[in-house]
């Protein structure tokens, strides 16, 4: 008993130091590290900014660096470097020996034919940020340690594999470049360990393909502490006015009532069993808002590229948390519930 009460009075202790000491940011350490993927698709209203990574890496132009889905920031800088040959195998550039019967002999004759990458199998593009969430304003700032590219393809046409192609190591001078467009993706933020579990398979040619289990599922390091705090520290800038909640319907601002509607809080409808009867009966059941429900946030940013450097910056100019809620069938439910706009 002593030694429990003893235990939770450190862990307290604990929590509370390292909040002090990085009272500059909402999330813990001061500048919290996150890894994520998401899909790049080609759109005419922006800069293609794969097509010209890509271009530029094959014509050698560009240092890449061989990235795989995990690694601590200390490595960021010691990265192998690519050679443009490892950059076309990568991308799926191969030789292929075939043998062709010649009906004339009756011989084998063995032919070799180049394979030429599809470059439209780049489909998605992976980061290494560093996370500051201003205390203020609840704002957030982004900065990109490393970005990688990432290979989705199906030799078999059957299974789908992910391989991580190159990686890009930008210089880091926060000089902004060339707008090129506007994003909007998701990333998942939940503390459930089975979430932060990475998956990897080895194939043949000793090549390293990442599995589904980390693309757009991959907690970005955050435990149940950071988490928790996080959650608390949105909603309670909600309901004391702090931080204004749009809808995403209407465009207005919602009342901190409205919020707790849109995160399923109110009277609900529920089937049970009546103990007397023993037959089903409709019951209504006064459902409280559930904070931790939230278990991603969807982004809306500005992108700028700088050419010299490589370095991307992205403006976060909203934020749209995204509820996660069980469904009648054993499932779950999948919903954007307001915005918070920077």
């Amino acid at each position: 008993m002593k030694l429990s009460v003893i235990l939770s009075i450190l862990l307290v202790y604990f929590q509370i130091s390292v909040t002090a000491q990085n009272s500059n940011n909402c999330l813990v350490p001061e500048h919290q590290t996150v890894r994520y993927f998401i899909e790049i698709e080609a759109n005419a209203d922006r800069f293609d900014f794969k097509k010209y990574i890509l271009q530029n890496v094959l014509e050698g132009s560009i240092t890449t660096v061989e990235s795989v889905p995990t690694l601590y920031d200390q490595e960021i800088d010691n990265l192998p470097k690519l050679s443009i040959a490892n950059v076309e195998s990568n991308i799926g550039k191969e030789e292929q020996t075939v043998e062709v019967y010649n009906d004339e002999d009756g011989t084998y004759t063995t032919e070799i034919h180049q394979i030429e990458p599809d470059l439209a199998e780049i489909k998605q593009i992976g980061f290494w940020e560093q996370w500051y969430v201003n205390p203020e304003n609840f704002k957030f700032s982004k900065t990109i340690l490393l970005y990688d590219f990432v290979r989705v393809f199906s030799p078999d046409n059957e299974t789908e594999y992910k391989r991580i192609a190159f990686g890009i190591n930008p210089s880091q001078t926060d000089t902004k470049g060339e707008f090129i467009g506007k994003y909007e993706y998701e990333v998942y933020i939940g503390a459930e360990s089975f979430d932060i579990i990475l998956e990897a398979s080895y194939e043949q040619k000793e090549q390293w393909y990442a599995s589904n289990s980390i693309f757009n599922s991959f907690s970005p390091n955050w435990n149940i502490y950071i988490y928790t705090n996080f959650l608390k520290l949105l909603f309670g800038k909600i309901e004391s006015s702090q931080l204004e909640a749009y809808s995403l319907e209407t465009g207005e601002q919602l009342a901190f009532t409205d919020v707790t509607k849109a995160m399923g809080a109110g009277i609900v409808e529920e089937t049970v069993v009546d103990m007397e009867t023993g037959q089903e009966k409709a019951v209504e059941i006064e459902q409280q808002m559930d904070i931790y429900t939230i278990k991603a946030l969807h982004f809306v940013e500005d992108w700028y590229f700088n050419k010299k450097t490589l370095e991307l910056t992205k403006e976060v100019k909203a934020i749209i948390p995204v509820r996660y809620y069980h469904n009648s069938i054993g499932g779950y439910n999948k919903e954007k519930v307001f915005e918070i706009r920077f």
